[in-house]
């Protein structure tokens, strides 16, 4: 069983993790009587995540996404943080979506043609 954590516990962690340079994602909401340690989601400031993390973007991922100046192709609403496909450009809540790099993604035909991208082989 995890322990939880009042909102004034929860004020204090929040504090010593944003001095470390960590952003907080979690939020406390009306209602809410304690956090469980667990529930509390942190996200290393972006000068950490390049130093330390093991990327498993491809080249190509990398190429596409610089090429476009990194647009905006994924919310992520259980972080709540939107991403750019490589991962590079994170921004905290829900931002504009790039609706043509989207496209662009998940699509191998022009807008408006017929879509057969997701049917089955076997269908």
């Amino acid at each position: 069983m995890s322990e939880s954590y009042s909102r004034e516990q929860f004020d204090r962690i929040k504090a010593a993790a944003e001095r470390y340079g960590y952003t907080v994602v979690s939020k406390w909401r009306p209602g809410l009587k304690n956090i469980r340690l667990g529930d509390i989601v942190l996200s290393e400031p972006p000068s950490a995540r390049k130093d330390t993390t093991v990327t498993a973007v491809t080249s190509e991922t990398a190429e596409w996404c610089t090429s476009r100046n990194h647009p905006y192709v994924t919310y992520n609403p259980l972080a709540d943080r939107t991403y750019c496909r490589c991962g590079d450009r994170q921004q905290v809540g829900e931002q504009p979506m790039d609706w043509r790099a989207k496209w662009e993604i998940w699509h191998d035909h022009e807008p408006g043609a017929k879509c057969n991208c997701y049917v089955s082989e076997h269908s």
